[in-house]
């Protein structure tokens, strides 16, 4: 009655939600507009090849040790890239006997992909004919990721089989909009695993409405945002960003400008990026200039280049905390980036640097909050470096709208009471709302913790 019971629902997933990024026509709309450097290639002949490339890399016995090695009745966090990785570290480092799974985690999920592969190998007439009955840009969407879409229902089974056997006691991510973390959470709850989202970035008004049991948010901002995706039966919990607990005490004690840093995402002209390198060394020529491109972007070689002709340092992202980068630095520009809001609570002073000359694209309201200040002509680069020279104020304060810690006695124990809920709910299946008190007027089941900033109790 399990596998059947299996069957049905993978049979009835609604992969349109699933595959939440490309579904919806405002963001399909955005990854279609922008340098293909952020798509996966596009062609269907080309996805269905893609899907017998990744079967075959499955096939890796060394890896299947490696999943086999997690027991049951663990707590299980989910890490799909390395900013995820990085975000669940110190959960898993407060919560001994906790495993870190997935493509970027201490143990492979292969053998879960392998039989997601053939599992879903029967679905492709159903994915074939979903793929005939779409019209506009979901069709369009179908060139980018027809192997996600095939993928998707026997990742459902294999995940949902994987659950019935280890029985964890909870499941904990950092995402909630890519497909795999999606599906995990639907399997998670169809199995009664309970399931924790835990922020490791900035909220957009992209996002989907929240579907976990309990969600752990950086600060006020997230709640927000997440109250105007839609109604949830979510606990949310207020409690900061443990990713920054490590450097909770460093503030920049530099005064002046001695280092800039550049930042750029997927979406950003490289040609826009190389000029403004170009402005900051001719303006500053004995500053400490340091480039770092995303960690998915594909144009390493090309960056390198760039960094090289600039005499920049490269920061390469998938190797250097964000955090270590920022301590190099005393000013930051980068465009649409949650690096902002790292750089003010670090102390050092954010540029939303506008390389498209479109400040609607700006997505993290940075801007309407005063977190960071606006620039897009280049000519106005050396006079606001000379002025940030003679003056560099404070920002950190501006923060605390993101993180709820932020200047009060919590802060740098974020990651303790993360792991303080998710043990809780692990063992008894609900949270003691004792030590919380419910936030104001959220449209949300949303608690935040008492007491007075530092600067007040001061």
């Amino acid at each position: 009655m399990f596998y059947i019971d299996v069957l049905k629902k993978a049979l009835q997933l609604d992969l349109w939600d699933l595959h939440y990024l490309y579904s919806k026509p405002k963001t399909l709309e955005r990854l279609l507009l922008a340098d293909s450097s952020g798509l996966p290639r596009r062609g269907l002949l080309l996805r269905i090849g893609v899907y017998f490339g990744h079967l075959l890399s499955c096939l890796n016995p060394r890896h299947w040790l490696s999943q086999s090695r997690v027991p049951a009745g663990v707590i299980v966090l989910f890490a799909k890239t390395n900013n995820q990785r990085e975000s669940l570290k110190p959960i898993q480092s407060g919560l001994p006997g906790a495993y870190l799974v997935g493509s970027h985690g201490d143990y492979s999920l292969d053998w879960t992909f392998l039989l997601a592969h053939l599992f879903s190998l029967p679905f492709f007439p159903y994915t074939w004919v979903l793929f005939f009955r779409s019209t506009g840009i979901v069709r369009r969407a179908f060139h980018y990721i027809f192997d996600q879409y095939w993928l998707i229902p026997g990742f459902y089974i294999a995940v949902r089989w994987w659950f019935h056997r280890r029985k964890p006691r909870a499941l904990v991510l950092s995402n909630d909009h890519i497909w795999e973390c999606r599906v995990m959470i639907l399997a998670a709850r169809d199995e009664g695993v309970p399931t924790v989202y835990l922020q490791h970035a900035s909220i957009t008004d992209e996002f989907p409405p929240l579907s976990m049991d309990v969600a752990l948010l950086h600060g006020q901002d997230a709640l927000s945002v997440y109250e105007k995706a839609g109604p949830a039966q979510t606990q949310v919990f207020l409690l900061g960003m443990p990713r920054f607990d490590a450097f909770a005490g460093y503030r920049n004690p530099r005064s002046g400008v001695g280092g800039v840093g550049v930042c750029c995402n997927l979406f950003d002209p490289m040609e826009r990026v190389a000029q403004l390198c170009q402005t900051i060394r001719a303006a500053e020529p004995k500053c400490r200039l340091v480039l770092r491109p995303h960690p998915q972007d594909r144009r390493k070689s090309d960056w390198l280049e760039i960094a090289q002709q600039c005499q920049a340092e490269f920061s390469d992202s998938s190797q250097e905390n964000a955090f270590d980068f920022l301590q190099k630095v005393d000013v930051l520009f980068s465009g649409n980036s949650n690096i902002h809001l790292e750089a003010a609570l670090m102390d050092v002073y954010p540029i939303y640097f506008d390389y498209a000359c479109d400040a609607r694209l700006e997505k993290y309201s940075f801007l309407e909050s005063g977190l960071c200040e606006y620039l897009s002509d280049l000519d106005a680069v050396p006079g606001r470096l000379k002025e940030l020279a003679a003056h560099r104020p404070p920002v950190r304060h501006r923060a605390r709208r993101y993180c709820a810690t932020a200047d009060t006695e919590y802060e740098g124990r974020s990651a303790e009471l993360a792991c303080h809920l998710i043990e809780e709910l692990a063992r008894q299946g609900q949270i003691n709302l004792d030590d919380w008190q419910r936030v104001s007027g959220s449209a949300l089941e949303a608690y935040e913790l008492p007491g007075q900033t530092a600067e007040e109790q001061a």
